[in-house]
């Protein structure tokens, strides 16, 4: 039976919410999963390298490494085993029974935290520590040591293969080299050039070539068209330009509200993985997801973040296609500059929207559309108006998200409109393979 029809009933549901009181083992593992899933936002932010297809690679391979260790502790959860690609589950020597799924998790967690942000400062990787030690701790009081030890080597046995699978991709080093010297920027009169501010070379060139973790998704991605390059002032491109440029003086302090709140540029915040992932956590405590529900929720989202940001990237340079400062300070108004700072990589497609479509999806098949939420990730910045966002449905954030890009000045629209439909398309693909009868 396929993950959705078993989560599926209200009152299956309203079962677990009422119960979930009663279960001290799994609200402690709830808490274990919610203290790692706070701190990956600090390790994203802090780390040098952890771009936005680094961050989305980073999101997949923890959430799958936690579903995994919780396999064999619910009969709720299947193996991803046979769903993503060349990944084998590991054969143990010993037993879920005797083990505790707080202290598997810590540990697992921990150690792919460890593997994935060996990068960090030492003061993060120390505070990093502090947090698997205070949860082990905690732990002590409910489990007796021999348990405690044998769920330790369970979860280093789970992550120690998720890292060695993990390798098979060619994104695990990615992070030291965001911008590869051996890539030359092809030059046309319709090609994406370095822009200010400071002109940086091409961010990830090489990672299309990454391996996805789903099967199909680029084939699925090559329906995608990019709009056709003209000069002439009744074309398309001219009048999207235009449109960019109109907005661009546009006084009303929403646009740029907006643009900065979702920004979420490399160092200043998760990242667009990132902020998605702090959604999806507010809406499975809003919802009172069960545990089980919750970690492969999180897997799910996981593998499509990680797989379409690679079709992204692989339509993108393969389009390599103009940025609107670029176009607009060619022919429209030579001293224009964008809300936010344009990206140094192609426009088409939009990242943002493949991110925010995909994850809609996601959203959407686990909880609805007409769902009310607020998001407050970026409450406590003082760069920005962190001020928390309300939405009265999933499609309602997707669009907000996606229409940031234009009032940002950094996207064309027929480009947003495209891309979130893309990603949403993308997204139910993955869905589908995830799910699938064997």
């Amino acid at each position: 039976m396929c993950f959705m029809a078993k989560i599926g009933g209200v009152l299956l549901g309203l079962i677990h919410v009422f119960f979930a009181w009663a279960n001290p083992v799994e609200d402690h593992a709830k808490h274990v999963v919610n203290e790692y899933m706070d701190y990956s936002l600090v390790l994203i932010q802090n780390t040098v390298g952890f771009s936005a297809p680094v961050s989305a690679r980073m999101y997949a391979y923890v959430t799958v490494g936690a579903h995994e260790a919780a396999v064999d502790f619910s009969p709720d959860l299947i193996s991803l085993e046979g769903k993503l690609a060349n990944y084998v589950r590991p054969q143990f020597s010993f037993t879920s029974e005797n083990c505790a799924l707080p202290v598997v998790l810590n540990e697992v967690y921990f150690q792919l935290f460890t593997y994935m942000f060996r990068g960090a400062p030492p003061y993060y990787l120390k505070e990093l520590s502090l947090l698997h030690s205070s949860l082990d701790d905690s732990s002590t009081k409910t489990f007796s040591k021999r348990v405690r030890k044998r769920s330790k080597l369970y979860g280093q046995t789970i992550a120690q293969h998720i890292i060695e699978w993990s390798k098979r991709d060619s994104g695990d080093d990615a992070y030291l080299q965001n911008y590869p010297e051996s890539y030359t920027i092809p030059s046309c009169d319709s090609c994406w050039v370095q822009t200010t501010p400071g002109y940086l070379p091409a961010l990830l060139p090489y990672w299309r070539n990454n391996s996805t973790l789903i099967s199909g998704v680029k084939a699925v991605a090559k329906d995608y068209r990019t709009m056709s390059y003209d000069e002439d002032t009744s074309g398309l491109l001219y009048k999207e330009a235009y449109a960019v440029f109109q907005n661009g003086l546009e006084t009303n302090p929403g646009f740029q509200i907006i643009a900065e709140y979702w920004d979420d540029g490399t160092g200043v915040s998760g990242t667009p993985s990132g902020h998605l992932f702090s959604i999806a956590q507010h809406l499975a405590q809003q919802e009172r997801m069960p545990l089980t529900h919750q970690l492969r929720f999180y897997a799910t989202l996981g593998v499509v973040l990680n797989d379409v940001v690679i079709a992204c990237w692989e339509l993108k340079y393969s389009h390599n296609f103009i940025r609107p400062i670029t176009y607009i300070q060619r022919f429209i108004y030579p001293q224009f500059n964008s809300r936010i700072d344009t990206p140094s990589f192609p426009e088409s497609p939009s990242g943002h929207s493949f991110h925010s479509g995909a994850a809609g999806a996601v959203f959407q098949t686990f909880f609805g559309d007409n769902l009310h939420f607020v998001d407050s990730t970026n409450a406590n910045r003082t760069d920005i108006d962190g001020t928390p966002r309300a939405f009265s449905s999933v499609t309602e954030l997707v669009e907000e998200i996606s229409i940031s890009r234009f009032y940002g000045g950094i996207h064309f629209q027929k480009t947003l409109t495209e891309s979130v439909s893309f990603g949403e398309k993308l997204g139910y693909h993955i869905l589908h393979e995830l799910n699938r009868e064997e």
